[in-house]
């Protein structure tokens, strides 16, 4: 469908559902729609409506469910939907609604669902929505809301997603966030936070995904989120988070991404890591751990990305990460790594990048990572001045295999890497 909507459709006094949503009509809501008093379902989502909604939505008493979602939608929300005393649904994201979240919606008492995520919405998340009892899902991402997380949210006890990344919060991570026992999705990720991490937030026994990097948060990370036995995301990287991984953490049965680069981290690798038996991508690059590369590493089969690069790891490469066999990306550079390159690398048929770079590796590169056994493979191995031998058989037979080197490895000998 296309065009516009017709007016007259607000003269079907007794309609209780009107579903237009995933047309092309355009032009504005029209706001004779207030006569649409029995309507219970109003879904104009996925058109391509412009100009503001009418406030005179805001008196429709029977709607239970709004859906805007996705059209080109603009100005600011009407104060006058907080009317909407028996609303459980309010989809508003994807649009371009600007000013503040109405205080009034604390008034949308069976509100369930609340979608104003993809906006230009501003001002801060009003502390009335600690009324909203019965909310399960609220989205807020993607707009320049600033001030502090609430803790009233805290008092939500349905609570089962809290989407508020990428906006311009600051201030602390409100402990009372550890009191919502049925959240699965914790995103406060890409905001100003700082402080450190509330250690409440090991007591939300439910929580799935714990997104909170590119913040300024510091301190260390606490023990107590070894407690969530149901995480599979923990996504803390780009903070300043200090002091030791703890241990504890390698208790987490279906961890898939832990993600920690870009911090401050120090201590060693912990043998416990290698019970991360879920575990898909490890990056803990960019901090400054020290000690050697536990060999039960080895042990993570499901292991794609294994980032560890910038750090202060020293000792041999584990012969051991050559059972990796669905590693896909293994960058160990600019550590303080010695000792021969296993030739069990070789058995990485799946990778396609390795990066051992700025090292103090020695002896000759083995025939293991030559072109027949990892076709795909980019291998960077510059700034290991103690590496030797010929190695022009990593790139043979004309492929467009790229090996990199440098001018210093006055030992090496090849033929076709790029310097």
């Amino acid at each position: 469908l296309s065009g516009t909507v017709p007016v007259e459709l607000s003269n079907l006094h007794k309609l209780q559902k009107l579903s237009l949503e995933y047309n092309q009509l355009n032009g504005t809501i029209p706001k004779e729609f207030n006569s649409l008093t029995e309507v219970l379902e109003l879904t104009l989502n996925n058109n391509m409506f412009i100009g503001g909604i009418p406030s005179e939505i805001g008196y429709l008493a029977k709607l239970k469910i709004l859906w805007l979602t996705g059209n080109q939608l603009n100005g600011s929300i009407p104060k006058e939907l907080g009317g909407l005393s028996k609303l459980e649904q309010l989809l508003l994201n994807n649009n371009m609604f600007s000013g503040a979240i109405p205080s009034s919606f604390c008034n949308l008492t069976q509100l369930r669902i609340l979608y104003l995520g993809y906006n230009q919405l501003n001002g801060t998340i009003p502390s009335e929505f600690g009324f909203l009892s019965e909310l399960v899902d609220l989205q807020l991402q993607n707009n320049t809301v600033s001030g502090t997380i609430p803790s009233e949210i805290g008092n939500l006890a349905q609570l089962q997603i809290i989407y508020l990344q990428r906006n311009q919060l600051h201030g602390h991570i409100p402990t009372e966030l550890g009191s919502l026992q049925k959240l699965t999705d914790l995103s406060i990720n890409m905001n100003k936070l700082s402080g450190a991490i509330p250690s409440e937030l090991g007591e939300l026994a439910n929580l799935q995904y714990l997104w909170m990097q590119q913040n300024q948060l510091n301190g260390t990370i606490p023990t107590e989120l070894a407690k969530l036995k149901k995480l599979v995301d923990m996504s803390m990287n780009d903070n300043r988070l200090s002091g030791s991984i703890p241990r504890e953490l390698g208790k987490l049965p279906q961890l898939q991404f832990m993600w920690l680069q870009n911090n401050r981290l120090s201590g060693t690798l912990r043998n416990e890591f290698g019970s991360l038996a879920a575990l898909i991508e490890l990056m803990l690059a960019n901090n400054t751990l020290s000690g050697t590369l536990p060999s039960v590493l080895g042990d993570l089969a499901g292991l794609t990305t294994l980032y560890l690069e910038e750090n202060m790891i020293s000792g041999s490469i584990p012969r051991e990460l050559g059972n990796l066999t669905q590693l896909e990306h293994l960058w160990l550079n600019n550590n303080a790594l010695r000792g021969v390159i296993p030739s069990e690398l070789g058995n990485l048929m799946n990778l396609l990048s390795l990066n051992l770079s700025s090292n103090a590796l020695s002896g000759t590169v083995p025939r293991e990572l030559g072109i027949q056994y990892l076709p795909s493979t980019e291998i960077y191995l510059y700034n290991n001045e103690a590496l030797s031998g010929d190695i022009s058989f990593l790139c043979e037979n004309g492929t467009n295999r790229t090996i990199y080197v440098n001018e210093t490895m006055n030992d090496v000998v090849c033929s076709c890497c790029v310097l």
